[in-house]
């Protein structure tokens, strides 16, 4: 049976925010974002990224369809100044905005996407950015095969059995690091690859894609 949000909101919303910090290396892919600039994070969630990288960057875009992460994000950087947060579906919202950045995140935002999908996100992202912009592109590696599994079965917990989301019966499909890293230096991307699962059960790596500077 699906946990009653309205009624246990704040357990659940402390829960899911919770299970996130201890099972994601946040602070690892905190660390690659350039000071400075304008920055938007491309399936924000409930804003825990953009909590720890607001006092970096001169000005952020939160992009999520999901409102009840976006309400949890907005309680929690309710205090911010330099934020925007957008309550939008991804793809079209990147379809329609002109805005160039100067970072972008994607931090387990791609694998919600079908395989089919995930080409145009990542091709949009990279558009987004401006001459000499950095996409961070953080995934779940199809390699070990254990650690594969381990994902499967928190993300199952989390989203088919709590229902932490409203995307709770959604599926995901990940992909190689070595197939995205290659179709962003199709994009003419220079990219770097970041194992960061050596201290975690779920096989954590980060891309991080540099658009070529303007001669």
């Amino acid at each position: 049976m699906a946990l009653d949000a309205s009624r246990a909101a704040p357990a659940v919303d402390w829960l899911q925010s919770r299970t996130r910090e201890l099972i994601v290396p946040l602070a690892e892919v905190m660390r690659r974002v350039p000071h400075g600039g304008t920055l938007v994070d491309l399936g924000c969630g409930q804003g825990l990224m953009l909590e720890r990288i607001l006092d970096t960057v001169d000005r952020a875009v939160g992009v999520d369809f999901d409102p009840r992460k976006l309400r949890m994000a907005r309680q929690r950087l309710r205090d911010a100044q330099n934020l925007t947060l957008i309550e939008a579906d991804l793809l079209v919202w990147m379809d329609t905005n002109a805005e160039r950045f100067d970072t972008a995140l994607l931090v387990d935002t791609l694998s919600s996407f079908e395989p089919a999908d995930q080409d145009r996100v990542l091709i949009r992202a990279v558009s987004l950015l401006k001459p000499g912009g950095v996409l961070l592109l953080k995934i779940i590696d199809t390699t070990p095969t254990w650690k594969v599994d381990a994902s499967r079965l928190l993300s199952g917990l989390v989203y088919r059995i709590l229902r932490l989301s409203r995307s709770a019966q959604q599926r995901f499909w990940y992909r190689p690091a070595t197939e995205l890293a290659a179709l962003l230096e199709h994009q003419g991307c220079t990219v770097t690859r970041l194992d960061l699962h050596d201290h975690h059960v779920i096989p954590h790596v980060l891309l991080v894609a540099t658009t070529a500077k303007v001669p």
